[in-house]
């Protein structure tokens, strides 16, 4: 058989399998798997040798390009042979490119609104001028919202203080009252979703990891309610003080309420003591000034920059020597 007509049949036979689905197994086939007839031309003469050279060549590129045409097929149809699929660096990178201009154009757009999240000032007076909008209400309405809107806010782990000094401005000092039957009724919500909750698993989840609530868990075996009243007397987030206390098993339901009643309530009474002396003052502006106030105000200061951090400071370092003592005590 003469040397061109060998090259179109091998071409003819490579195209065959392509299209058939078949050219990834038939074409990596080692070549001693060809049948005689497509062999025994290898030893006639010298002459057959250059045409063997010259067709093998033939072969590697007629192979090549039915390769190619197959992963082109495939990527095409979805197929699922050897074609690899298209990089997921591709999609993250057009995903990144959307969605960076977008949250960029969202900020620009809505950077008012946001900027007063992070302005306690902003916060008060827009607090104070939906109070005012509620205190036109009826007096259960206008109560009942307060009330609702505080939970929520201590759900989402917000800080209370502007809120709880407007309340105080508006409502006087029934504001003691909402605020602190609000909170309260925010950090049970709050406790029964960290432990009971749809959310429990997730919420679980992302605190367990947290090294203070995995030295906090072997001092709770040991004394619940003290730690219920140190976890909300401490410096951390209401999240924590919150969440946390729910994955703490050992603290029970009857514990928190009563350590969230009395943190809640005292700092409730401390702020809308703020709100009425500042209302009294924005209608008198002759008063003198409240020793007392002052004095309470000091404390509170005081507590939370010197007192709660030094106090977390040594509950810590007193639950890390009390792991290690049971360690140690196991290993024995």
């Amino acid at each position: 058989m003469g040397t061109s007509r060998l090259q179109m049949l091998l071409s003819i036979l490579c195209l065959f399998l392509a299209s058939s689905g078949g050219v990834v197994s038939a074409l990596h086939r080692p070549s001693r798997e060809l049948p005689a007839s497509m062999m025994g031309w290898r030893n006639d003469n010298d002459s057959s040798r250059i045409s063997e050279s010259s067709s093998s060549q033939a072969f590697v590129s007629a192979r090549k390009v039915a390769t190619d045409a197959t992963h082109r097929s495939l990527q095409v149809s979805g197929g699922t042979g050897s074609a690899a699929p298209a990089p997921a660096r591709n999609t993250k990178k057009v995903a990144i490119l959307v969605s960076v201009p977008t949250v960029a154009y969202l900020l620009w757009t809505f950077r008012e609104p946001l900027g007063a999240i992070f302005n306690k000032e902003k916060i008060q007076s827009k607090t104070l001028e939906i109070l005012g909008k509620l205190d036109s209400l009826p007096k259960f309405e206008a109560n009942a919202c307060y009330v609702g809107g505080m939970a929520l806010w201590e759900v989402f782990g917000l800080s209370t203080i502007p809120v709880e000094t407007a309340a105080g401005m508006v409502f006087g000092w029934n504001g003691v009252l909402l605020s602190g039957s609000g909170k309260l009724l925010g950090a049970i919500i709050a406790f029964f979703l960290g432990r009971y909750g749809a959310l429990a698993h997730w919420i679980q989840s992302k605190l367990a990891s947290n090294s203070f609530l995995q030295l906090a868990s072997h001092s709770t075996e040991d004394n619940p309610l003290r730690v219920a009243f140190l976890m909300k007397m401490s410096s951390f987030p209401e999240t924590i003080k919150n969440y946390g206390s729910a994955i703490l098993s050992p603290i029970k339901f009857w514990m928190f309420v009563f350590a969230s009643l009395v943190h809640g309530t005292t700092f409730s009474a401390l702020w809308t003591y703020l709100g009425v002396d500042t209302a009294a003052r924005l209608e008198n502006t002759s008063l003198p000034a409240d020793g007392r106030l002052q004095f309470l105000l000091g404390v509170a200061l005081f507590n939370g920059i010197v007192i709660s951090p030094l106090s977390m400071a040594y509950w810590v370092k007193s639950m890390q020597k009390s792991k290690q003592a049971s360690q140690k005590t196991k290993e024995i």
